[in-house]
């Protein structure tokens, strides 16, 4: 019975042994390489920079979009220039480029290697008032990391000459997809710095040595990252099938101006002004519809439906999102 039941418990663990071979084997076989780094899936955002707050006109903040918007799949959004001119166009000058898999990588390692795959180190507050923040979002590994640096960009010049207008505190420049403050000046170079002031009280307009190089540190990888994008073509105009749209109703205030706003009909009876307060998203065949219209409009261009005339601010979303 002693050497039966040693028999068996050998079998046993053989057998045992066998299965757990299999096992290993069929879970390496199963499992292909992933190409590409650690990028999620084809539409969901790998990086994302977007300037947030700052003194704004109204509807302007609601139509802004992310300066760069880079999918797990390699397409690659930016705003381009449009005309200096006022009114602006209804419409930003979105275009699309394609990243090859190579690329998407090199904008992983430029964040893990100016630090930004870790939590947010402190980017200090300078004495700037009314200045945007800007925000860098990552998605690696399926984790998050977002940073963000108030005034990014603005730094203390030297005093102005004698002789020489002194630069105005708070002034950004324009910001990459706006145009410029005065018609004829060319915006500002995506990525590039975002203003420039006298010089303030304390180091570094307040920051201290860590903050300072934090902010240095973040200002290279956007500069970089877009100089990666800007490498893969100038890329093509971005045809929205979505709009997130806000409306209210027009005041007198519009024909007090130098420009008088173009009226024109709203050209969806199916989508309500009176209840975009907040928000609505249009999609479909109402987006195919309003794309035209709003790129025959601008900026100061107000809809009219049922007998209300609307100022109208409109964001057209990208593919990795679904509302507003």
């Amino acid at each position: 019975m002693t050497a039966l039941r040693a028999l068996l418990t050998a079998l046993v663990l053989a057998l045992l042994a066998s299965g757990c071979g299999q096992d290993t084997v069929s879970t390496a076989v199963d499992e292909p390489p992933v190409e590409g780094g650690s990028a999620g899936p084809p539409g969901e955002p790998v990086l994302e920079v977007e300037q947030t707050g700052g003194f704004r006109p109204v509807g302007a903040a609601f139509a802004s979009m992310p300066e760069l918007t880079v999918l797990a799949d390699g397409r690659a959004f930016t705003l381009g220039p449009i005309p200096a001119v006022y009114p602006g166009p209804a419409l930003p000058n979105v275009r699309v480029h394609q990243l090859d898999p190579s690329q998407v990588a090199e904008l992983e390692e430029l964040a893990r290697g100016a630090g930004l795959l870790s939590p947010p180190p402190d980017y200090g507050q300078t004495l700037v008032a009314d200045a945007t923040t800007t925000v860098v979002r990552l998605h690696v590994d399926s984790r998050a990391y977002e940073h963000q640096a108030y005034a990014l960009g603005f730094a203390p010049g030297p005093a102005a000459m004698p002789g020489e207008p002194a630069a105005v505190p708070g002034e950004p420049a324009a910001v990459p997809g706006e145009p410029a403050a005065v018609p004829g000046e060319p915006a500002a170079t995506p990525g590039g710095p975002r203003g420039r002031l006298q010089p303030l009280p304390g180091p570094m307009g307040g920051l201290s040595a860590e903050a300072r190089a934090a902010r240095e540190r973040l200002q290279a990888f956007i500069e970089a990252v877009h100089q990666v994008v800007q490498s893969a073509g100038p890329g093509e105009a971005y045809a929205p099938e979505a709009f997130a749209v806000q409306a209210a109703p027009a005041t007198a205030g519009d024909r007090e101006g130098p420009v008088q706003p173009a009226v024109r009909p709203w050209p969806l009876p199916g989508v309500d002004l009176s209840a975009a307060g907040e928000c609505v998203v249009v999609a479909g065949q109402d987006a195919l519809t309003l794309r035209p219209v709003l790129g025959d409009a601008d900026a100061l261009t107000r809809f009219e439906q049922s007998g209300t005339r609307y100022a109208v601010a409109v964001r057209p979303l990208l593919p990795a999102e679904d509302g507003c």
